[in-house]
């Protein structure tokens, strides 16, 4: 404590020192803000990449209820395996990613007497 105390009241023969110790304290911080920067775009690629997945899938299942109602052909996707199955009065879409893999969707339809309810809407 005495040393600090004398080299702060003398303050001859420490220019370079407090140079050096500016210079680390600026990189440092530089190095900080970039570190940061760097991981808030790689969080913002992740969530804009997800949310253009869910996207895609909300207009899969709208394309199924335009299918279910007007009875016309399911369209066919390249990224998504898309399967529909019909069971009485109830149709079930089911979603993979292409190749395999974890269920991303479900959507179940149900028709009476010409009207129709969604009974599932579920996005994994």
């Amino acid at each position: 404590m005495k040393y600090m105390r004398k080299l702060l009241r003398d303050r001859r023969g420490i220019a370079m020192e407090m140079a050096m110790m500016v210079m680390v304290v600026t990189i440092a911080l530089g190095t900080l803000m970039v570190t940061v920067a760097l991981m808030q775009d790689n969080s913002t690629r992740s969530i804009t990449r997800r949310f253009d997945e869910k996207l895609e899938l909300e207009q899969i299942g709208e394309d199924f209820c335009a299918h279910v109602v007007n009875k016309n052909e399911m369209p066919s996707y390249e990224d998504y395996d898309v399967s529909v199955s019909e069971d009485g009065d109830a149709s079930t879409l089911t979603v993979k990613k292409k190749g395999g893999g974890d269920v991303l969707m479900t959507v179940s339809v149900k028709s009476d007497s010409g009207k129709y309810e969604i009974v599932q809407w579920e996005i994994n």
